[in-house]
Order: C-alpha cells, then structure tokens, then sequence
C-alpha cells in the first residue's frame, strides 16, 4: 500500500479486517460496486472432480500453502488508482492485488500456473492448486519428500512466501481440500 493524495483517487473502497482462523486478521477491499463495472471473465477454480482426475490409487501427498498469496502480484500502475480507500482521513491505494477485487484470482491462478508448468517440468510431481494451497502428488512417499523441500527451495527463489505453519510436509494418502 502507499499512501497518496485525495486527487489522485478515482474510486473509493470500503476496507475492512476479518478475523482468520489463527487469530490474526485479513485486510479486506470491499471491491463490490468496483466489481460490478468490470468486465466478467469466465474461470473455473479446480474443485474435488480436478482432484479425483488427478489422483492415481497410492499417491502420497504434501500440501504448501503461500502466505499473503494475492500480495505476491504487483497491479499495473495505472489501475492501481481505482484500488484506493480511506483511514483516518489518510488516502492509500493497493500497489499489490488486494483481497476483494473480482479478479484477483484468475490472475494468481494464471501466474501460479506458469510457476507450476516449470516445476512440473523438473520433478516427477503432479501440482493441483486451488487459491494458495498446492497439494503436491507423488507414488514414491520418500521423492515426494525430498522433491517437496527442492518445490519450496525454487518457490522461494521466485520471492513467493511459504507459511510453513499451514503446511503438510509429512507425506500422507488422505488429501485436505477445501
């Protein structure tokens, strides 16, 4: 976020907190009347049939989840001045894709399917995401094990943030997919 003067706002959003499961809280844009301008793109987020297409009988599973996900893409300049809102009569607007705005996730999706097809092109692992969760899949317990640290190691490398407290690095055959 930066904060910039009132002239150079061209739309006001409502921001918010919500609390997260953890305790800590989310900052939300209420992007609605935004949203209601733009132009809908059609998208489709894997759901539990992508998951059962890709799951082989056997598979051992890791899941990683990226921290701030939405906060790793930075909005092109000229849009970010209708990302804009107002605390304590001081005007800010979003330098990073915000939470709220009706496209925020076809483009992380679109930016972390281009990382994904690279991993996947080095490792023997299948990658299903949905939002900030990759669940990584694999046949053999112990290469997933070693191939997950290599995904997070590359992951890193491209600044992405891992939150490691949300993660499931043991290799299990049950699958959390919300």
């Amino acid at each position: 976020m930066k904060q910039i003067p009132k002239e150079q706002v061209k739309w006001w959003n409502p921001t918010f907190l919500v609390p997260k499961p953890s305790g800590e809280r989310r900052k939300i844009l209420d992007a609605n009347l935004l949203n209601e301008e733009i132009q809908p793109l059609h998208f489709q987020m894997n759901g539990v049939e992508q998951v059962r297409y890709f799951l082989i009988p056997n598979d051992w599973a890791e899941t990683l989840d990226l921290k701030s996900a939405f906060h790793h893409l930075i909005v092109y300049p000229p849009h970010r001045e209708y990302l804009a809102f107002e605390v304590d009569n001081h005007h800010y607007q979003y330098r990073a894709m915000p939470f709220g705005c009706k496209h925020s996730s076809i483009f992380f999706t679109q930016t972390l399917t281009h990382l994904q097809t690279e991993i996947c092109k080095r490792t023997d692992i299948r990658i299903i995401n949905y939002s900030d969760d990759l669940h990584l899949l694999l046949q053999d317990k112990n290469w997933l094990f070693y191939q997950t640290q290599h995904i997070i190691n590359t992951l890193e490398q491209f600044s992405w943030t891992i939150a490691l407290n949300k993660c499931q690095l043991t290799p299990k055959q049950e699958i959390d997919f919300l």
